[in-house]
């Protein structure tokens, strides 16, 4: 049965999203960029429990993205601590997907679905 319905794919081209990254990366010292994401990330990780010596499982795997995810720590400390990854791989594309979602409204869409990963939807919200 037919829905009415759009399809709205919204969030950025991953080629540019990486290109992004290497230009802001590139602009400071890639190393120092690598080195602070490690130490957000690993600082973040043990308190949540996780012992990077742990194997690494699917299961495991899932389970720490659904921590880092609901942890908002992180993806402040990301943002403060290391803009060059956050503003590429999560600040611009929060602001596309929020874009897209207020665009859809505007047309006078009743229902809006948006499908999202965990990880941008405090930044939806917030944008």
């Amino acid at each position: 049965r037919k829905q009415q319905a759009r399809l709205v794919l919204a969030d950025l081209d991953s080629t540019a999203t990486i290109e992004g990254f290497l230009r802001s990366a590139a602009s400071t010292n890639p190393f120092g960029v690598m080195s602070r994401y490690s130490e957000v990330m690993q600082d973040e990780i043990g308190k949540m429990g996780f012992k990077m010596e742990d194997e690494i499982t699917p299961d495991m795997v899932d389970s720490l993205k659904a921590a880092v995810a609901g942890n908002p720590r992180v993806m402040e400390r990301l943002k403060e601590e290391v803009p060059e990854f956050y503003i590429p791989f999560i600040g611009d594309r929060d602001a596309a997907l929020a874009a897209a979602i207020h665009a859809e409204d505007e047309r006078g869409s009743r229902k809006i679905v948006a499908v999202v990963g965990l990880g941008h939807a405090a930044g939806i919200r917030a944008a």
